[in-house]
């Protein structure tokens, strides 16, 4: 049986103030790995059940991609290592710590759909403001504006000196040089780069609501630097709120959905994107167009191998491989796992030379010492809440997660006509995949770069709403058409 023994101690051993939550996670060392799992997959399936047989399923409600992304994780990806026998992860066997891992997973997907199914995401959404209509010039600027900013970052970071060497860094993966560049460079100028993403979504959106020619191909233009800075390097965490916020906003702004036989093809090409990007993100790698394209022809099943033997499926493995030093000898953190490390990580080491190392490179050093500081695996935002407050922390991050999930969905319900709404929905849905995959502080990072700007927008192009509007979608200038019996705008009138 995997996970006989927790921390490989017998309960007389466990310190007192310790005891409570030991006997609590013993659980897990004596429930088989087949029966955690089972209880996850149980836990994820009911609210997709329960939408489908109430004829409500949508499939940009957030806790569709949510059970998609953690049923990828703690569901599909186990369920694999158990069958094929493969726990060893960067020269650790997991085995011994596997079914806390699982168990941790089970509470935090209880903690989610829980904490979602309630009102309270609801009864929130409800007290945020209405977003007004957003003006075509301003919104236009501001993200043209943003849009600059990121292309002066990219410019700043790569060595102008040397033209040829700055597209080859550019266009190179994740090669040496660009490692280098990583480490004598602020962070900040490489993340200031992703301003590129939201300033193309927003242009995108004007030039589709106002059929405004000039306004889409500067949104083409954008849109191609974005990509230059992402694809390259296999940069999937932008690709989501970036592509897939383009896909979701062509919906939203029509107030459609799309089928289910679109959804399964672009799974599958979103599935091969997945696999040629990891062959060719890392210009070490031997692998060619060819031998990739052979190896599918050969083994279609391949091209599952990113999630279920891969980097995007090692969340349990990564999170088992910390649990050998979680809480001991490493011990809790109180807080400062998430909310310290929130606090800290703005400030540039540049600055503070002892600045403490983010949790998840404080991991690597200790468990992997030998790969540190290349080797960055993904934790899953289960490590830190873990690592705080154990089963309790896992319960109400997750709980807080869910919530905020349900708060966008709802306000995006309450005001799906607006195009404010509708940009911050497609963007902002993806960042669930994003949260249930990386630590929360690196989520709200990517949040500052790519979500927030888009805020920003939609609150500084805000026109003075007319007191005589209906529902119809905003027009080019921004205001909304008025109907021939208008009646004052109210939040019941949007919720309709």
């Amino acid at each position: 049986m995997v996970g006989l023994a927790v921390h490989g101690s017998a309960t007389n051993d466990i310190p007192r103030r310790r005891a409570p939550l030991f006997v609590a996670f013993s659980v897990g060392a004596i429930v088989t790995p087949w029966v955690l799992i089972g209880g996850i997959a149980l836990a994820l399936a009911l609210p997709i059940t329960w939408r489908v047989a109430g004829r409500r399923f949508d499939p940009f409600e957030p806790i569709v991609l949510f059970v998609l992304a953690y049923g990828t994780m703690f569901v599909a990806r186990p369920a694999t290592m158990l069958v094929n026998h493969e726990f060893v992860f960067w020269d650790l066997d997991t085995r011994p710590e596997l079914s806390r891992a699982l168990l941790i997973a089970l509470v935090g997907a209880v903690g989610f759909v829980a904490a979602y199914e309630t009102a309270v995401g609801s009864a929130l959404a409800a007290r945020l403001p209405t977003p007004g209509p957003v003006d075509t010039r301003r919104a236009t600027g501001l993200a043209l504006g943003i849009a600059a900013l990121g292309l002066v970052a990219l410019l700043v970071f790569l060595p102008l000196s040397e033209p040829g060497t700055s597209l080859k860094v550019l266009l190179g993966g994740r090669s040496d040089e660009l490692g280098a560049l990583l480490d004598d460079t602020s962070t900040y100028l490489w993340y200031g780069s992703l301003l590129l993403a939201p300033a193309a979504l927003t242009l995108v959106a004007l030039a589709i609501r106002d059929r405004n020619l000039w306004i889409g191909a500067a949104g083409g233009v954008v849109l191609a630097l974005a990509l230059a800075r992402v694809v390259p390097i296999g940069g999937r965490i932008v690709l989501l709120p970036l592509l897939g916020g383009l896909f979701v906003l062509v919906y939203v702004m029509r107030d459609r959905r799309p089928r289910v036989v679109l959804l399964a093809g672009l799974a599958a090409v979103a599935l091969l994107g997945s696999f040629f990007s990891l062959h060719f993100r890392d210009p070490n790698d031997p692998s060619t167009l060819r031998t990739a394209v052979d190896d599918l022809r050969k083994r279609p099943q391949v091209v599952l191998d990113p999630v279920l033997r891969g980097p995007d499926g090692e969340m349990v493995l990564a999170l088992s491989g910390a649990l050998t030093v979680i809480p001991d000898p490493l011990g809790y953190r109180w807080g400062g796992a998430t909310v310290g490390n929130l606090a800290i990580r703005p400030i540039p080491r540049e600055l503070w030379s002892e600045k403490p190392r983010p949790p998840g490179e404080t991991v690597v050093a200790t468990v992997w010492p030998e790969l540190y500081p290349s080797l960055d695996p993904a934790f899953s935002p289960l490590l830190v809440l873990y690592w705080d407050f154990g089963a309790a922390g896992v319960l109400l991050g997750m709980a807080l997660f869910g919530i905020a999930a349900r708060l966008l969905y709802e306000w995006f319900l309450l005001h799906r006509r607006r195009l404010g709404a509708q940009l911050l929905f497609a963007s902002g849905i993806w960042f669930v995949v994003i949260g249930a995959r990386n630590d929360p502080v690196d989520t709200i990072v990517f949040g500052v770069f790519l979500l927030a700007p888009i805020a920003a927008i939609v609150a500084l192009a805000r026109q003075p709403a007319p007191l005589r509007t209906d529902l119809r979608p905003e027009t080019a200038t921004g205001s909304t058409r008025t109907a021939r019996e208008p009646r004052l705008a109210t939040r019941t009138q949007d919720r309709l």
